[in-house]
């Protein structure tokens, strides 16, 4: 992501593509900014305080980001071939670790990663919306016999799953 937006500062082109970007006035120039402040305020606090210091919230920011996400999407279930064309049964076959849908705690606590098959469905909605979403989904699931292992699941569920799941990748 970091070397793509460089390029496209550059070139104001994405790499792969023929048209250039237009950007809206002075927003050129303040992406200009961010990227440099950002990486200016890298280097400092690298030089002063050590390389561990200045990639540490990355650290943190990835593994929490992992640890919410992957579990929905890296699983054996999410793997399996689809037979239907039906784009939204793709998207809610992709999400089989979900967990928690109505919990409003789990989703502050994941940023709402707990619903991605929600989010999958509803890109553009809001976090705060999934667990009354999820409620509203859940008679359609049921009626249409969908899966619905975001309605059983808990995190340790989703956890055991997709740990299982990558245990078979490396026995392969």
């Amino acid at each position: 992501m970091t070397i793509g937006t460089a390029r496209l500062l550059r070139h104001n082109r994405w790499k792969g593509t023929t048209e250039p970007v237009t950007w809206a006035p002075g927003e050129h120039f303040f992406a200009w900014l961010m990227w440099m402040g950002l990486l200016t305020g890298l280097f400092f606090v690298g030089f002063a305080r050590g390389a561990a210091h200045a990639l540490f919230p990355f650290l943190v920011t990835g593994l929490l980001y992992y640890a919410f996400s992957q579990v929905s999407h890296l699983n054996a279930p999410s793997v399996e071939p689809i037979t239907s064309k039906e784009w939204a049964v793709h998207q809610i076959c992709a999400s089989q670790g979900d967990y928690e849908y109505g919990s409003v705690k789990w989703g502050k606590i994941s940023n709402g990663l707990n619903n991605q098959m929600v989010h999958h469905l509803f890109p553009s909605v809001h976090p705060c919306h999934y667990p009354a979403l999820s409620a509203l989904l859940r008679p359609v699931f049921e009626r249409h016999g969908l899966p619905m292992p975001g309605w059983r699941y808990t995190y340790a569920d989703s956890w055991r799953l997709h740990s299982a799941y990558l245990l078979s990748l490396n026995r392969r």
